[in-house]
């Protein structure tokens, strides 16, 4: 994992001049990290809690995944992509940032279900995120 992330970071800062790409690879390679740190975290400890690790690891993702699809031009990497969301740059910038506030509500809220319900906060974080994506979609409808 140690290689494709640095195999990652030389692409993103050499040779890609798509700011948005850049952006997608620089936050898959942070994922990477993320993974990489939760499972060197249960090696180094195998009576770990497992569902809380897996919790906090997917809010962090979220978190990464809102704070990438802010402020972004229509592009074919990130974002909540439909043909009418891409029919407009309005319709495209509010329909991000709509979601993109929804995914920062959703991991916060996962971190505190890690803490408190870490046996079933995974699935709850889970639900959210399909909540989020679909009432983004939807808000997308009734942006004139």
């Amino acid at each position: 994992m140690l290689v494709m992330e640095l195999i990652l970071w030389l692409i993103s800062s050499f040779g890609i001049k798509d700011i948005n790409l850049k952006k997608v690879i620089d936050g898959i390679g942070i994922i990477l990290f993320l993974a990489q740190l939760a499972i060197i975290g249960v090696a180094l400890k195998p009576t770990a809690n497992i569902n809380m690790i897996n919790a906090v690891t997917l809010s962090c993702m979220i978190i990464i995944i809102a704070l990438m699809t802010r402020n972004n031009k229509i592009n074919r990497y990130i974002g909540i992509r439909t043909t009418r969301i891409m029919s407009s740059d309005k319709i495209w910038k509010k329909t991000n940032t709509f979601a993109s506030n929804l995914l920062l509500v959703v991991g916060s809220i996962g971190f505190v279900l890690a803490i408190f319900l870490n046996s079933v906060s995974f699935i709850i974080i889970i639900v959210l995120l399909l909540i989020a994506i679909v009432a983004s979609i939807v808000y997308s409808h009734y942006i004139k």
